[in-house]
């Protein structure tokens, strides 16, 4: 529940920062898990045909633990 709530109360900075860590070229988590399936890392923000799912993932992944509280406490009311 947290990881879907808090990115809500940290700023788009912040949330752009953890994004980075997870898609680094170099030392990215999602890259790595590439590596380790021995196919090719991918360059996430040097290459324009992600950038749409990128901003996609980011903003629900903002936004969906304060839209599920709001959702929930309207059917509960």
């Amino acid at each position: 529940q947290t990881s879907m709530f808090l990115p809500y109360f940290l700023s788009g900075t912040i949330v752009a920062y953890i994004l980075y860590a997870f898609l680094d070229t170099k030392n990215g988590m999602v890259n790595g898990v590439l590596r380790v399936l021995q196919l090719d890392p991918v360059r996430w923000y040097l290459e324009p045909r992600y950038w749409v799912g990128i901003h996609v993932i980011a903003h629900f992944w903002k936004c969906i633990g304060y839209s599920t509280l709001l959702n929930y406490a309207r059917n509960i009311a």
